[in-house]
């Protein structure tokens, strides 16, 4: 008999021999423990990053996404209360919708775009490990 279990990134099997019982603390109980291909945690994301003309449209998770996810929050939090675009443009992605309307709209627009396919599609790609899983 066999018994499999993860603990902090290793595999570790207890394999019962002809006398022994399951346990480890028992004698006669083998350990195996071996790595198992481990993924580097998602890194903290910066609280308020520079942001690019456009959000990424790949589907799936860039760095990018990883390093604005608080961006992609705030634009969500944003729009779940019905502000201007032009306000948050100006407060959150630090565009001025005044002098550059339509770098500022398109950056907007794509934007919370991405936001929402995260809320649809990109939150199951950090569950596995993010961008670089």
């Amino acid at each position: 008999m066999s018994v499999h279990w993860r603990q902090s990134g290793l595999l570790i099997k207890a394999k019962r021999t002809s006398r022994g019982h399951q346990y480890a603390k028992e004698a006669n109980v083998k350990l195996v423990i071996s790595n198992f291909v481990a993924r580097k945690p998602m890194q903290k994301p910066p609280l308020d990053p520079d942001v690019a003309d456009t959000a990424p449209s790949d589907s799936v998770l860039t760095v990018y996404d990883e390093e604005h996810i608080i961006t992609y929050l705030r634009l969500l939090d944003a729009d779940a209360v019905g502000a201007d675009w032009r306000d948050v443009a100006r407060i959150v992605l630090h565009l001025d919708p005044e002098h550059e309307s339509d770098r500022a709209r398109r950056a907007f627009d794509s934007h919370l775009s991405r936001a929402k396919w995260m809320t649809e599609h990109g939150y199951r790609h950090l569950l596995r490990g993010g961008a670089s899983a």
